[in-house]
């Protein structure tokens, strides 16, 4: 783990957290941690941390298990678990946590929740996301911003893109401008040119090895109970229910096509 720290002497309040590289082959969150790392704090704290060098170095996922499903860690787990309780040792103290990933899906300008009391939420629209998609509490059981006071995951497109990188460098630097820890650069509110879309996550779609996703599946676009999705040796699988499938791709997971919203 590689983190600092940086903040203005006179004022040591708010305190937010930027985390990147929760999973070791998402490394957009490194590029923009390194970028935030040169700016100069006018208040607050910033605190920046590159969380898995390891997994980074490999150009893996993870190590032992998926860090963003090891959390609150243990003191003598694996190497994740180890991991997760030392992110929060550092990440306890701050009063919001910006946790960046990227997505092998069309998925953009995602904001993912687990809570939604009112901090969280106003969090969420602070960062001007296209939508904010609630977390359903088993799944969220585990996850690094489970564990924050107020957390927010970003989920912006694929990891290679500039889109990615300037989209989610840019609500981040919304969240601190707004925060007035940076110099205001008069930044273009998202919000006024288009809604947020709120989502609720209900469930999760599995997959075997044989099934092959329907290429008209589009995420939040409206599957329909009875629509085909997707086949398995040939066979047509069939939605039980209406849903708005999320982070839905063939490669995305390994036993899983995604997740399912309403």
């Amino acid at each position: 783990m590689n983190y600092k720290i940086n903040y203005f002497n006179e004022d040591k309040k708010p305190v937010i957290a930027v985390v990147g590289c929760i999973h070791g082959d998402e490394t957009v969150g490194r590029k923009i941690i390194l970028r935030l790392r040169k700016m100069k704090i006018r208040k607050g704290t910033l605190i920046t941390i590159i969380a898995n060098e390891k997994e980074m170095e490999k150009n893996k996922r993870f190590i032992d298990q998926d860090l963003n499903r090891s959390f609150p860690g243990k003191s003598k787990g694996n190497y994740e678990e180890r991991l997760a309780r030392n992110i929060l040792k550092i990440t306890k103290r701050a009063d919001f946590v910006i946790d960046i990933h990227s997505t092998t899906t069309d998925v953009k300008n995602l904001a993912i929740i687990t809570k939604k009391d009112k901090d969280t939420l106003d969090l969420a629209y602070a960062v001007e996301p296209r939508r904010v998609i609630l977390m359903k509490k088993d799944i969220a059981k585990k996850s690094f911003i489970n564990y924050c006071k107020v957390g927010v995951s970003l989920e912006y497109g694929k990891d290679g893109s500039n889109a990615t990188y300037d989209n989610t460098f840019n609500s981040i630097m919304l969240l601190l401008e707004k925060a007035k820890m940076v110099d205001d650069k008069k930044r273009k509110s998202k919000s006024k040119c288009r809604k947020i879309d709120y989502y609720k996550m209900k469930g999760m779609v599995k997959k075997t090895r044989k099934d092959v996703l329907m290429k008209n599946v589009k995420n939040f676009k409206l599957i329909k109970k009875g629509d085909v999705f997707a086949t398995r040796n040939g066979k047509k699988l069939l939605a039980k229910d209406d849903f708005y499938p999320v982070l839905f791709g063939e490669s995305a997971y390994d036993n899983i096509f995604g997740f399912k919203a309403v």
